[in-house]
């Protein structure tokens, strides 16, 4: 219970950043391609807040470059939950660090969730 509430606030926060002192929205990132050390570096930290990672199963995995230089990285993952099962692709939106690796912002679940995490996704210029 605890786990989606701290989704749905770290969603928030994330979302507020994205509006000026002014509260006109920033403008989206402009789609960049991820070399492939990149993309090793998406999956291992997405793996590392699932409860299974050797079950991850990734699906699209897209990034935006801000003006400010700040990289969002959104996609799917498809993971097993505590019971063994599938969980279905889920989206996720993160960071890429400046001294490398990449940082889970959320991972969507139940319902609004899943929308919020697209929504973010959709802001920052990257469509999943």
């Amino acid at each position: 219970m605890i786990k989606p509430l701290l989704s749905a606030v770290a969603l928030l926060s994330l979302s507020a950043c994205m509006e000026t002192s002014s509260g006109s929205e920033l403008q989206p990132g402009t789609p960049v391609q991820l070399s492939s050390a990149q993309v090793q570096q998406v999956r291992a930290g997405v793996r590392d807040v699932l409860k299974d990672p050797d079950s991850a199963q990734f699906g699209t995995i897209k990034a935006a470059r801000k003006p400010d230089g700040v990289t969002t990285v959104c996609g799917y993952v498809n993971g097993k939950n505590s019971y063994g099962g599938y969980t279905g692709m889920t989206p996720f939106v993160g960071v890429m660090l400046s001294g490398g690796g990449f940082s889970v912002a959320a991972l969507g679940g139940p319902g609004y969730e899943s929308q919020a995490t697209i929504n973010v996704c959709r802001k920052s210029g990257i469509a999943i």
